[in-house]
């Protein structure tokens, strides 16, 4: 067995893996009280080429809504990452 048919998924020949990755930033654990800040996806063959289209939008924070304590330190340690998500935000829709 090569070493290309150990990884196929349950033993289907001929099916190439495409590996997809979703990104999420956010602000704190709970949903409504905090917010999502950014969100990502990227998708990737096994010969690690990108397929087709990366998506990355930043998003405004919600209504109301704020940075739980630890969660924002842990950002204040990472400013440039969080910096750089705050641009180009388009409004939440419900």
């Amino acid at each position: 067995m090569d070493a290309r048919s150990s990884r196929e998924p349950h033993g289907i020949s001929g099916m190439e893996l495409i590996y997809c990755f979703l990104d999420i930033e956010i602000d704190g654990p709970t949903p409504g009280d905090n917010s999502m800040l950014s969100l990502g996806f990227a998708a990737f063959d096994e010969d690690e080429r990108e397929v087709g289209v990366s998506e990355e939008s930043n998003l405004e924070t919600l209504e109301g809504a704020c940075g739980a304590e630890n969660v924002m330190r842990w950002w204040g340690e990472r400013n440039p990452p969080h910096t750089t998500s705050r641009f180009g935000i388009p409004k939440p829709t419900e």
